[in-house]
């Protein structure tokens, strides 16, 4: 009876069957060529049910959990419409958007005599120096240095640039630029004090607040070296010759210098405590430690190194173990080291214009590549030629625009957390 029903009912709704048919095969059509929704992917291109299993059947082997291609035939995908270009994002607040002036933040002028120079006064301005150091034959009287400082100071806010930073060596003992501040004890006597750490934060303070007089914002101190030699040429620089005692002392007179907001530069890594008398200021030196003994005294570098205020100055020696005959300042595992010990900061080179390296050349530009931040120069005519060479740099490919503002990111930051 059932079969009789279905005979009566078919030629009544075959046509409609038909109709329904065509209509969904039309609608397969439309969603598989991407029209009205989604473009629907290639056969080959859709995973099929996720099984993870292999199993032996009668039929032999059978892996699952594979995706397998559907058998489902493939629909080219509509185009995806062209990608609008999108623009560069702006810089962000404080960093300087010219490359021209990115690279300058990196350079470290020295100052000609103890009055403004207007052709540092100009670069300055134009954002080609973002920091100066102030040495002996800078220095005469509070006063004077006050309104040398306040000249330049002024010159890096008329051209809307990041401010300045004004650095000079106060060590203390035999290296201290300001004869009438602190401290009042050389980085020995503070190390073979009772108690090393206190004594060395309250001369770091007492430094500190001098400085911030002066208008300085950045103390290339204290020395972070080991002293294990004493025919070691820095002598009284040293806090001790055992590294525990450097850190608790380095890191206590950078805390210092901190509660006035002045910046710390841990000096010189990888380290000159294993040097001989021969100064890398006046000749080319090799350090020939193993990097078990060099890593012996980074002791400070690991306890306060990424503290805000901190940056590090790299040595010109060159360390065999470490850099190879290549001096740590040029070579980009000297800073890969640093960077893995925590430091964060900026990197700042020794002085490029030291005997040290008297056998390099584009000293500036291979120092930026490697990993320096800041490139440091105590004559005021060098950084002139410096930031040509930089840019020059980028055209060639010699170095990335990249690791220019990155550089300049980080000196940027670094500002925010120092004395203006």
């Amino acid at each position: 009876m059932l079969n009789r029903q279905l005979r009566r009912i078919a030629p009544a709704h075959a046509l409609l069957l038909i109709g329904v048919s065509a209509v969904a095969t039309f609608a397969g059509l439309l969603l598989a060529s991407g029209v009205g929704g989604d473009p629907v992917p290639a056969a080959s291109e859709r995973p099929g049910p996720v099984v993870a299993t292999v199993r032996a059947t009668a039929n032999g082997i059978e892996m699952t959990g594979i995706p397998q291609p559907t058998a489902t035939t493939a629909v080219p995908a509509r185009p995806a419409p062209p990608r609008a270009r999108v623009a560069a994002p702006p810089a962000p607040a404080g960093e300087p958007a010219s490359l021209s002036r990115a690279a300058g933040q990196m350079i470290v002028s020295g100052v000609l005599g103890t009055t403004a120079d207007g052709a540092l006064l100009r670069r300055i301005r134009e954002g080609r120096v973002g920091g100066v150091i102030l040495m002996g034959e800078n220095i005469r009287t509070v006063a004077q240095v006050q309104s040398l400082v306040r000249e330049l100071k002024a010159a890096a806010r008329a051209g809307s640039n990041p401010p300045l930073m004004v650095m000079t060596d106060q060590e203390g003992g035999t290296v201290k630029r300001f004869r009438t501040a602190g401290p009042t004890l050389s980085a020995r006597a503070m190390g073979t004090s009772g108690a090393p750490d206190a004594v060395a934060r309250e001369q770091g303070a007492q430094t500190g607040r001098d400085l911030v007089e002066r208008g300085v914002n950045v103390d290339l101190a204290p020395v972070a070296d080991v002293a294990s030699s004493a025919a070691n040429f820095l002598g009284s620089r040293t806090f001790a010759d055992r590294a525990s005692v450097v850190a608790r002392s380095a890191c206590g007179f950078a805390a210092g210098l901190g509660a006035s907001r002045v910046g710390a530069a841990f000096k010189h890594f990888p380290g000159l405590g294993r040097a001989s008398a021969v100064n890398t200021d006046s000749a080319p030196v090799s350090i020939s430690a193993t990097l078990g003994a060099l890593a012996r005294d980074w002791a400070t570098y690991r306890r306060c190194g990424a503290r805000p205020g901190a940056m590090v100055m790299v040595s010109n020696a060159s360390y065999p173990a470490l850099t190879g005959n290549v001096p740590a300042v040029l070579s980009p595992r000297t800073y890969e080291t640093l960077r893995g010990l925590g430091v964060r900061g900026p990197v700042i080179t020794d002085s490029l214009g030291a005997g040290g390296l008297r056998q390099h050349t584009e000293v500036a530009v291979k120092a930026a590549a490697a990993g320096a931040d800041l490139l440091l120069y105590t004559s005021s005519r060098t950084p002139v030629e410096t930031h040509r060479q930089l840019l020059a740099a980028v055209d060639s490919g010699a170095l990335s625009e990249e690791r220019v503002r990155a550089a300049a990111r980080v000196i940027t930051t670094y500002k925010r957390t120092i004395h203006p």
